[in-house]
């Protein structure tokens, strides 16, 4: 399925609001998520990476319609629950 589709379905439920998150496949590695984030219907993609994984996004800090940002996975949240 591809990345475009994925966000099609999670924006068919309008019932959902908060950030959704839908895993890409079990076969790519590191975990890769497809995301909406509701109503405001922002897209992204989540990569889980370890805690202490350093990236330089330096490089495409000047791009102006990507937004990078380092959050805490609703998954780890979930994980201890």
């Amino acid at each position: 399925m591809k990345i475009n589709e994925i966000w099609d379905e999670l924006a068919k439920d309008i019932s959902t609001q908060g950030l959704i998150i839908r895993r890409y496949s079990t076969k790519v590695l590191p975990d890769i998520y497809i995301a909406l984030q509701q109503p405001e219907k922002l897209l992204g993609i989540c990569v889980s990476l370890d805690k202490h994984t350093e990236v330089n996004i330096s490089e495409v800090s000047n791009l102006q319609e990507i937004q990078l940002s380092y959050v805490n996975s609703p998954l780890d949240r979930k994980r201890k629950s």
